[in-house]
């Protein structure tokens, strides 16, 4: 699985590539579903454990709850582990984010391109001018990256939320990537969206 999310997330198609988000968000979804109840179990019980006085209430219950607290969080490193194993790495989806803010730029610099050269020329009546054509399949390009890079940072947002680990691995600046090029598409919404995911706060980038 793994192998093949990360080819559809490099796949030049973005009907591919929105497909690979698709499973990926899907996927994500159903580990928060997962992760949640156990880290919330965990961490209630951590905190049962600290509040239990050991001279009133005996050592024994202090240290079954610090030991059942111990066993939840390793469970969570285990099923965080495991899905990593099973998803792209995290610079898999960087660069796919990567790719999109670029393709946005490149589409919003030649659609501007081809309108200042259209002006000059003369149109046919009840016919499309090839600096027309270039600059609809321009616009086109430019909303298929605005609309496929708020998936990506949705998955991004997953990522420091749920599986933490695999972006301290990847050593990636977020808000850099997040932020940068910003202005050509709705980067600072999607930088909202991963800080609030990552605080788990939720949020989409829509």
């Amino acid at each position: 699985m793994q192998g093949v999310l990360s080819r559809g997330l490099q796949h030049p198609s973005p009907l591919v590539l929105a497909g690979s988000l698709s499973i990926m968000q899907q996927a994500l979804t159903a580990l928060q579903q997962l992760l949640a109840p156990i880290e919330q179990l965990a961490a209630a019980t951590a905190a049962a454990a600290a509040a239990t006085d050991s001279v009133r209430n005996g050592q024994q219950q202090q240290q079954v709850l610090q030991a059942a607290a111990a066993s939840l969080a390793a469970l969570l490193q285990q099923l965080r582990l495991t899905t990593r194993l099973r998803l792209p790495d995290v610079s898999v989806i960087a660069a796919a984010v990567t790719s999109l803010q670029r393709a946005a730029a490149n589409a919003t610099t030649a659609a501007a391109a081809a309108a200042e050269d259209a002006t000059g020329g003369q149109s046919v009546p009840g016919a499309k001018s090839a600096p027309q054509q270039q600059q609809q399949q321009q616009q086109c390009d430019r909303a298929q990256a605005e609309w496929l890079l708020p998936q990506a940072c949705s998955v991004l947002g997953a990522y420091a939320r749920w599986l933490p680990e695999a972006v301290a691995d990847g050593h990636l600046d977020l808000a850099k990537l997040l932020l940068q090029g910003q202005g050509q598409v709705r980067h600072t919404d999607c930088f909202h969206t991963w800080w609030r995911r990552s605080k788990g706060l939720g949020g989409s980038c829509w």
